[in-house]
């Protein structure tokens, strides 16, 4: 009698494929903002140049929430493909958590429309509640 292995039964195995596909769709989207003000900041002013060190570490989360979730997607390391985008989304979180407060507690009297402000607050969650779910997925295996 044939066993199936827990790593490719395609019941548990395709929900962990979706959440990663969110992950990697996350440190897309968050790469391509990271890229933008980049390109921004030198289009303001005199062009930016920064030592290497700096654009690594303004990079490192989107590139290691992508690496983790690529792991996870081909199933090559899955617990340490979970491990690191959850790393990352704590990264995420906490570089954007600041800015949530904004929405609840204006800090001016002039209004403005806090739409991106809680778009950007659905797909941070969502990618945290997508790292937990991953995380505890695998550690199941």
């Amino acid at each position: 009698m044939a066993t199936s292995s827990p790593r490719h039964n395609p019941d548990t195995f395709g929900l962990t494929r979706e959440l990663a596909g969110i992950l990697l769709a996350v440190g897309v989207i968050w790469g391509c903002v990271a890229a933008y003000v980049f390109l921004a900041l030198s289009g303001m002013s005199a062009p930016v140049h920064r030592p290497p060190a700096i654009l690594a570490l303004f990079f490192a989360g989107p590139t290691l929430l992508v690496i983790a979730s690529a792991l996870v997607i081909w199933s090559r390391h899955l617990k340490l493909g979970s491990f690191l985008a959850l790393a990352a989304c704590v990264g995420l979180t906490a570089l954007v958590a600041p800015h949530y407060l904004g929405l609840f507690y204006p800090k001016s009297l002039i209004r403005t429309n806090p739409s991106r402000g809680i778009i950007m607050a659905i797909i941070v969650l969502s990618a945290d509640a997508s790292a937990v779910l991953l995380l505890r997925r695998v550690t199941a295996f």
